[in-house]
């Protein structure tokens, strides 16, 4: 998230100065700008547009129970069913 807000303002601050704020290299942001995506992130933006789709798709009338049902007649592992099975 960090990194995330340094790359959307970096043309209206210098780097150095948004990294030195929270705390981060500016090797580190330099680092996540060359590095693909991880498989976590890629599968939390389907995750995301399954839910908005399903909200949207209600005309924002589902609350997060039906959403999440929604999302996992859909095939997708969400919600406090991924707990139960890690255990």
């Amino acid at each position: 998230m960090t990194f995330g807000f340094v790359a959307k303002h970096r043309g209206a601050w210098p780097v150095l100065m948004m990294c030195e704020a929270p705390g981060v290299s500016r090797s580190g942001f330099y680092g996540w700008l060359s590095r693909p995506r991880s498989q976590r992130s890629r599968d939390d933006d389907v995750l995301s547009n399954q839910i908005r789709k399903s909200v949207l798709g209600s005309d924002r009338t589902y609350g997060a129970r039906r959403v999440w049902h929604e999302v996992l007649a859909l095939g997708q592992s969400c919600g406090p069913d991924i707990e139960q099975q890690a255990t």
